[in-house]
């Protein structure tokens, strides 16, 4: 059945319905049904032959040749069509025909007799949000957390205490002796547990950016160790 059917084996059965003809890229002679050749004008003895050999009618070609045209909103600017991605262009880059409606008041001043009626319409009429606010402040607010204090370093007494932590440590990093790099006032015991010793010098330690953000949520394990460094300092003084 397989010698029946090759199409290269010049003793079968096939050669009745077909033509010997060489492949248009490689010139190997072929067999080919005398019906394939009359639909094909060319012939290849593969499909990645036909692949190479036949090169598309439009390669390389755009599908629309740009034009130069007019934009539809009546501005007189000119815009070519399609663009550079092969989108069609009808308007400059912004335009349009909508036109946005204005209010017929835009631009009208009232009379001194228009002005008094109105006042007068509107006497003896409470508005709707008399007496209420619009920002719930306080207690009635709806994140309300109990009145905590929010930590800020822009006020004076965090400001102070930092450049005593720094002039205290000689604007030296204690864990990487770096003073190079940006420096940061580190709490030994947290801002939020410990909030009666927040402007404790003793409770400052000079660490730079790198150094706090690898002890970061770790304060209260290095304490001892800040602690210590803390009472060298005041034993030095």
């Amino acid at each position: 059945m397989n010698e029946l059917s090759c199409s290269n084996n010049p003793q079968s059965l096939f050669r009745k319905y077909a033509k010997l003809v060489t492949c248009n890229y490689c010139g190997k002679e072929i067999y080919r049904s005398l019906s394939v050749i009359k639909k094909n004008k060319k012939n290849y003895c593969s499909y990645p032959h036909f692949a190479l050999g036949n090169i598309p009618y439009n390669k390389g070609k755009s599908k629309y040749t740009p034009q130069e045209k007019k934009c539809l909103c009546g501005c007189g600017k000119k815009i070519v069509s399609p663009d550079k991605k092969g989108r069609a262009r009808q308007f400059f880059v912004g335009h349009s025909l909508y036109k946005p409606t204005t209010s017929w008041c835009k631009g009208k001043k009232l009379s001194e007799d228009h002005k008094k009626k109105l006042s007068e319409a509107h006497k003896g009429k409470i508005a709707w949000n008399k007496g209420k606010k619009s920002i719930q402040t306080g207690s009635k607010h709806w994140n309300w957390k109990g009145g905590i204090w929010p930590r800020s370093n822009k006020t004076v007494e965090y400001k102070t205490w930092r450049q005593a932590v720094y002039e205290r440590d000689n604007y030296t990093c204690v864990s990487c002796g770096g003073g190079n790099g940006i420096l940061e006032a580190n709490h030994i015991f947290p801002w939020a547990k410990y909030p009666q010793s927040r402007f404790e010098v003793n409770n400052g330690i000079t660490l730079c950016n790198s150094c706090h953000l690898i002890l970061r949520k770790h304060e209260e394990d290095y304490a001892p160790f800040f602690q210590e460094i803390v009472r060298s300092y005041n034993y030095a003084n």
